[in-house]
């Protein structure tokens, strides 16, 4: 897994798993002579700071949006502050009354 920080917000993520997902061609395919199809590469995102939503197995992001608005950091930067870095679901939010739980859901974004 490689980490990466936002350049604005300094949220920390990691990705892994590059793939390419293959769509209807742009005009920017269709003139680097790809007729039939175009592709853009995406990585699976780990959101240590986010929960899934129920029902989605992981995040992604594009390699443009990565390249865009991140940094690459070094790895004792990130198990810094989130020792345990992994992806959050709804099993993980506290228990509590459910407004506390709606909070936290509610502060997820983007």
């Amino acid at each position: 897994m490689k980490y990466y920080q936002n350049k604005t917000t300094n949220e920390i993520i990691g990705v892994d798993n590059m793939r390419e997902v293959i769509s209807h061609p742009t005009e920017l395919s269709i003139k680097c002579g790809r007729k039939t199809y175009s592709y853009e590469v995406v990585y699976d995102m780990i959101c240590p700071n986010h929960i899934l939503g129920n029902g989605i197995t992981s995040f992604c992001i594009t390699y443009s949006f990565l390249k865009e608005n991140y940094k690459r950091i070094k790895r004792e930067i990130a198990l810094n502050k989130y020792p345990e870095f992994k992806q959050y679901r709804h099993e993980n939010i506290p228990n509590g009354t459910t407004e506390e739980r709606l909070a936290v859901l509610g502060s997820q974004t983007f």
